[in-house]
């Protein structure tokens, strides 16, 4: 499985990559939703995506809105530490709230 990890944060990406190196077989990163976007044009065998909510620039549920319009087989897992943020979001958008674990993470993957 590969996966994108997508967030304005450096500590964070590598957090998530390193609590998901022994579970994934290839994790790529993204540091806003732009290049994000031209990762997955580069990376089509991209599984899932997880990515923060808010980052500058675009983000939130417009930038939400278009991973699942142009990829709509992806599978997308919002960390976020913004509550609001349940109340915006597709059904099928597994969200984790920040702070959260490895097997959080890894369960919303697999959900």
């Amino acid at each position: 499985m590969k996966i994108l990890v997508v967030d304005d944060e450096f500590e964070v990406r590598e957090t998530i990559k390193g609590m998901l190196r022994d579970v994934v077989s290839e994790i790529v990163c993204a540091s806003d939703a732009m290049s994000a976007m031209l990762t997955l044009k580069d990376n089509e065998d991209v599984s899932a995506i997880i990515t923060d909510y808010r980052m500058p620039g675009l983000g939130g549920y417009d930038w939400i809105s278009m991973v699942k319009h142009y990829h709509p087989q992806k599978k997308i897992v919002v960390v976020t530490g913004y509550e609001v943020a349940k109340d915006n979001l597709e059904k099928t958008v597994k969200v984790v709230m920040k702070p959260f674990t490895k097997y959080q993470l890894i369960e919303a993957i697999e959900a």
